[in-house]
């Protein structure tokens, strides 16, 4: 008798199964994996779901909010890679994408990113080549590293206000993009981040960057001119490096770290060339006194300067045969660091008439002292009349300390009147002629 109620409640089960709809049906993987439609997903220890893998052919997806009643707060690891859909949105409850979720995506052009979204994973779009805009919602707070990386179509990229870090390597090879606005929000920009981004023309960077990583605006050709704010304290190892049309970089006057000069990057103090701006047109120039250090990489292929003046006898070229180009002449001091870097990497080297100082910084380009040595000599005239016949350029103090006449011009009078006060026949403090 009980034998015959069992089969009946089994056969009644079966019935009861076999008359439910096939939609609202979940399978149970051993390995805790659930199937809803064209979703796999697991069940989370907050009792969310993440999405880990989609079996579907949409051209046009719009990811769920819910599985059979589990909100959907994640996609896994891979979840949408190689995918051929042209448009995805994801929703308001998803909180987290994760590595690689959208890697591959070949045929993806647009996707919108749900308002909830705080971290955007590693690699998660890499190699989306057909995505032309994205926009990253303010909840956003990390963009991990490569997650733009060779989306080589994207044009427009719009960073919310909460993102704090953007990854390495983040937009590297985004070969469209043509401008970029780094939010006050982002304190850290890291290494190659916007690398190779050959289109990108302008860049405006927030007031709240800490950090500008290693070659972060690396070979970004289109750049002219970047403006560093007062907060940066770091500028990574050839962040500028390449940028073949960049002619000046700025710096904020509050800034504590770093000072520019005639477009040039140095420490605050002056004692360290950084970078100088590869596209800057300048034939010849002159390192200021101060400096007794120049950066790795400082002039690399810098091939509009023909000549460079060195006018600290101990001031350091490191980082060794690129740091100055070939066919720029090396001017500085006999038995000079200059000098020893030339003979060692075989640069051409100038020896500087006269014997070197000990740089004033009071008395630096003090009228008729175009070159900074704190005395008026031959030199300074032959620098005029360079500057006359274009082949030097002078800095805006130069320039003030060559226009010894006071009539807004540098010209040939004003080097004959240098040569005066060199001979005596000039008066070096009045400028008034001397009469014998």
């Amino acid at each position: 008798m009980r034998a015959k109620k069992f089969l009946s409640l089994l056969m009644s089960l079966a019935m009861i199964l076999t008359a439910l709809p096939l939609a609202g049906f979940t399978a149970f993987a051993e390995d805790g994996t659930h199937t809803s439609g064209d979703f796999e997903y697991v069940v989370l220890k907050d009792g969310t779901a993440e999405i880990t893998k989609y079996n579907g052919n949409a051209e046009i997806l719009d990811i769920p909010s819910k599985l059979n009643g589990y909100t959907v707060t994640s996609i896994g690891k891979q979840a949408f890679a190689n995918c051929d859909f042209t448009s995805i949105t994801i929703p308001d409850s998803v909180t987290s994408i994760g590595e690689l979720s959208f890697f591959d995506c070949e045929s993806l052009t647009g996707i919108t990113i749900g308002n909830s979204v705080t971290s955007i994973g590693v690699r998660a779009f890499e190699n989306c080549n057909s995505l032309t805009s994205v926009t990253i919602p303010d909840s956003v707070t990390s963009i991990g590293e490569s997650a733009f990386q060779y989306c080589d179509s994207l044009t427009s990229i719009t960073i919310g206000n909460g993102v704090t870090s953007i990854g390495d390597l983040a937009f590297e090879n985004c070969h469209s993009i043509t401008s970029i606005t780094i939010p006050d929000s982002v304190t850290s920009i890291g290494d190659d981040t916007f690398e190779f981004c050959e289109s990108l023309t302008s860049v405006a960077i927030g007031n709240g960057v800490i950090s500008i990583g290693d070659w972060a605006f690396y070979g970004c050709e289109g750049l002219t001119s970047i403006a560093i704010p007062d907060s940066v304290t770091n500028i990574g190892v050839w962040a500028f490096g390449e940028c073949s049309n960049l002619t000046e970089i700025r710096v904020n006057a509050n800034n504590k770290n770093y000072t520019s000069q005639d477009g040039v990057l140095f420490n605050k103090d002056k004692t360290e060339l950084i970078q100088y701006p590869i596209g800057n047109e300048r034939k010849t120039y002159d390192i200021p006194n101060s400096v007794t250090s120049i950066g790795g990489g400082a002039f690399q292929d810098c091939e509009n300067l023909t000549d460079i003046y060195i006018l600290n006898r101990e001031c350091l070229i490191y980082n060794g045969y690129y740091t100055i180009p070939d066919k720029t002449t090396i001017h500085g001091y006999a038995g000079s660091a200059a000098e020893e870097y030339a003979k060692e990497y075989d640069k051409k080297f100038v020896a500087i008439d006269g014997e070197p100082v000990t740089p004033d910084p009071d008395k630096q380009n003090a009228i008729g002292d175009i070159d900074g040595n704190a005395n008026i000599t031959i030199t300074d005239a032959k620098w005029i009349l360079q500057n006359t016949v274009k082949s030097r350029n002078l800095t805006e103090a130069q320039a003030k300390a060559a226009d010894l006449n006071k009539d807004g011009k540098v010209t040939i009078v004003d080097a004959k009147w240098v040569l005066q006060i060199v001979v005596g026949l000039r008066d070096a403090q009045t400028l008034k002629p001397i009469k014998k």
